[in-house]
């Protein structure tokens, strides 16, 4: 067994673990600032609570087939450690295990691992891509904050909801799909990253927290189930320019309140689904409005279109839109005429 006698060896760059070596102690290596390289035994199950932590100089570590499980803070701001080739054997990494660890380029999952845990993988500002395997059911608060150099991840089909701040700050991220199991997206999961151009929602999300893609500034193309729970201000500040294009998914047949609230400018279009539209939604900086439905869908609210928007609905429909309450305070064309 190593304890912590270790601890703080600023010199120490280099050391030989026994073959024999079952167990290490919290603090292990902890703030060993000089080490450079470890090869951890085959008899090792555990890694033991911030055993690596402030490594400074740690460039590889050479996991073992036997590790079963990784603690907290094991290699937080190990700042020089390139890559994490994780063991079939592994079952556990708990939170913040790899946390600010800035140099991390390389990232390989076991297949069997099932929890990506909060701040595990916050600031690894070297990634820029992550398998996730299909084995993942949850992705914890803050995984993957900070990445600011991960331009491609998957999100697995295994997955049920996306946490807090899960991807917030992953700047160089431009595309996301979000698969079709996900049926919530929790408060800042997306927030500042920079590079989204299209973000498509899945038809069976339910609710968007607060701030869900706050900061989002390229985003352009958007589309999103009608029938969301958003709560109070989830749109406030959240596009920093206007969406060029909002699609409501085919088969809504309500518009939740305040989905589209402060949506500036551009295009929506919306469904042949549709039936209603609840308060808080149509106002008059939209452009133009595709809508398909031949009923004019009832609108709950007196916001006024601009009488500059142009409504393009089915050429049937025409006179019936113009006559709709809210509907005929913008310009009713038929959809023949739509470029």
């Amino acid at each position: 067994m190593i304890g912590c006698k270790y601890w703080h060896c600023i010199l120490l760059e280099n050391i030989q673990l026994s073959e024999s070596l079952e167990v290490m102690g919290n603090h292990a290596f902890d703030q060993c600032l000089a080490l450079r390289e470890i090869v951890l035994p085959e008899k090792l199950e555990v890694l033991k609570y911030s055993t690596f932590r402030r490594c400074l100089s740690l460039e590889r570590v050479f996991f073992s087939e036997g590790l079963k499980t990784i603690e907290s803070n094991a290699f937080v701001s190990c700042t020089s450690l390139k890559e994490a080739i994780l063991p079939e054997s592994l079952q556990s990494i708990e939170s913040g295990a790899f946390d600010d660890c800035e140099g991390l380029n390389r990232l390989r999952f076991p297949s069997q691992i099932e929890i990506i845990t909060k701040q595990c993988f916050r600031n690894c500002k070297s990634l820029t891509e992550v398998k996730i395997p299909e084995t993942v059911r949850s992705m914890e608060s803050e995984a993957f904050t900070g990445c600011s150099g991960l331009k491609m991840i998957n999100i697995p089909n295994s997955l049920t909801s996306i946490s807090y701040s899960c991807f917030s700050g992953c700047s160089s991220l431009s595309e996301i799909e979000i698969p079709e199991s996900v049926t919530s997206i929790e408060e800042s999961a997306f927030r500042s990253c920079k590079s989204l151009v299209r973000v498509v929602v899945p038809f069976g999300v339910k609710k968007i927290g607060k701030s869900a893609f706050y900061s989002c500034s390229q985003l352009r193309y958007l589309t999103i189930p009608g029938n969301l729970v958003v709560p109070t201000g989830l749109y406030t500040n959240v596009f920093n320019s206007p969406i060029s294009h909002t699609t409501i998914w085919e088969g809504t047949a309500v518009i939740q309140q305040a989905v589209l609230s402060s949506l500036i400018g551009g295009t929506l279009v919306f469904p042949k689904t549709l039936q209603v539209i609840r308060e808080d939604n149509l106002h008059k900086y939209f452009d133009v409005i595709y809508c398909y439905a031949t009923t004019p869908p009832t609108v709950l609210s007196d916001n006024a279109l601009s009488p500059e928007c142009k409504v393009y609905v089915p050429d049937v429909s025409v006179n019936a839109y113009k006559a709709a309450n809210v509907w005929s305070q913008g310009q009713i064309l038929p959809l023949s005429e739509a470029k």
